[in-house]
């Protein structure tokens, strides 16, 4: 029996799409808050499962356990960070040449900031490493992506602010 796939539906008139369950990250932080709370050892395996099925849209905010919640969610982006840099050290680059691959071996066509020449010539440079399907899966492990699926870009940015 194949898993049930989760429905999304447009955020107001902005063309995003968000899933039809928004995961509540309350229950999410510190016990010593109250005690129904979960630690971010329990917590972290329910965002991944979460999103893995599908829900791609989380309410969170800073009162949520004093802000504990927000920070479980943040500990999977320092754990890819340090991972970034362990492959980084291990193919003697620096860290946005992992990055700049990574993206390109998903598909992705990266953005990068370039605000000088040397850092220009770093991304053209970080553009022709080829990262392992094993270093790109050591990466990808514990990664829960942020995007927003579904955009429609027939609808402009301006109708974000008539939500």
């Amino acid at each position: 029996m194949t898993a049930p796939k989760m429905q999304y539906v447009y955020l107001g008139s902005s063309g995003l799409k968000v899933s039809r369950v928004i995961l509540g990250a309350m229950s999410f932080g510190s016990p010593q808050w109250q005690p129904w709370v979960l630690d971010s050892s329990a917590a972290l395996p329910i965002l991944k499962h979460a999103y893995d099925s599908g829900i791609n849209t989380w309410d969170t905010a800073d009162v949520y356990s004093h802000g504990e919640s927000e920070r479980i969610e943040n500990e999977v982006d320092k754990m890819i960070v340090g991972r970034v840099e362990e492959v980084a050290k291990k193919h003697g680059v620096n860290m946005a040449t992992i990055a700049t691959a990574w993206s390109i071996k998903k598909g992705d066509i990266p953005i990068i900031g370039l605000s000088s020449k040397e850092r220009v010539d770093e991304a053209v440079k970080s553009s022709n490493f080829e990262l392992s399907d094993e270093d790109a899966a050591y990466l990808e492990e514990p990664y829960l992506p942020k995007t927003v699926s579904g955009f429609d870009p027939h609808v402009t940015w301006r109708s974000v602010g008539r939500l």
